[in-house]
């Protein structure tokens, strides 16, 4: 019973949950929102593509999260690589039958994430800067995958799903560079050529800001074209002071070695706030 539930826990379920909100504030942004049963498969579709991701990458970064994650399952050594791949394998079979079932475009997309995550694991996580934007890029297709869920590309339809997209992948890039600061002592003790390795992690910490500053011009750019109401406007100033704040604070008050994992945590929480601000954009016209 333990390895089960091990099974599943390698999979990060709480992150899972969160890919699978996300999912139903997409389809909510939709012009005409999907039926109940429609957003609820395509939600657990993402779930389960989001916990093959997450089992397909410890898998692979064993070695690494020996250092920088001894805690985890594998690297613990309470589920062998080989269960790990096995609770990889069952997570997208069972994320591409949901998929399945809402429609093509969602099954397209799904297996298509699939492909990309199993990339990242095997090879493009070695790569430099790539592996940031396409760890982003993934986050994006998660509103991709919403849109279609609603079986209509018309701009009406989608354009505040894809502004989520935009969002998504600018928010996410810069977390991970960040992480690349966090992760700096497993990644360079199996060769693993990051910003923070190739560089240093305040460094890392100082280009992260570039990809939330484009987030605030674009969340500000958004209020403009979209002809936006207050209310999104106050929520997204207030989004991006607090992004402001958490830097200030985390710079000023740990020491260097601490602040990547110190924004990582803070910018985490910050991510249903993002979703709330979408929501306002589009019930708040």
């Amino acid at each position: 019973m333990r390895m089960f539930l091990d099974m599943i826990a390698v999979g990060r379920p709480v992150n899972n949950l969160i890919a699978g909100v996300t999912v139903v504030v997409g389809g909510m942004l939709l012009r005409d929102i999907p039926d109940n049963t429609t957003l609820l498969f395509a939600s657990l579709g993402a779930a389960f593509i989001a916990g093959y991701g997450n089992a397909i990458n410890d898998c692979f970064d064993v070695a690494a999260d020996r250092l920088n994650k001894p805690g985890r399952l594998i690297p613990s050594g309470r589920l062998t690589v080989s269960q790990g791949f096995v609770s990889a394998v069952v997570h997208v079979l069972i994320g591409l039958a949901f998929a399945m079932l809402v429609n093509v475009s969602c099954l397209i997309i799904a297996a298509v994430t699939a492909l990309l995550l199993y990339a990242y694991s095997a090879f493009v996580k070695r790569l430099l800067l790539i592996s940031n934007i396409w760890v982003a890029a993934l986050s994006a297709l998660t509103f991709l995958y919403a849109a279609a869920a609603g079986n209509s590309w018309e701009w009406g339809q989608i354009r505040f799903t894809l502004l989520g997209a935009v969002f998504a992948f600018l928010f996410h890039f810069g977390r991970e560079i960040i992480k690349d600061a966090e992760d700096i002592s497993g990644d360079s003790s199996v060769g693993t050529t990051t910003l923070a390795v190739k560089f240093s992690p305040e460094s890392c910490i100082r280009l992260a800001v570039i990809p939330f500053a484009l987030l605030a011009c674009v969340m500000f750019a958004a209020y403009l074209l979209f002809g936006l109401s207050i209310s999104y406007l106050i929520l997204s100033i207030l989004f991006v002071v607090a992004i402001a704040v958490i830097y200030i604070d985390a710079i000023r008050s740990k020491p260097v070695e601490q602040v990547p994992a110190h924004l990582q945590i803070r910018l985490k929480l910050l991510m249903p706030a993002g979703l709330l601000i979408l929501l306002a954009a589009r019930y708040t016209l």
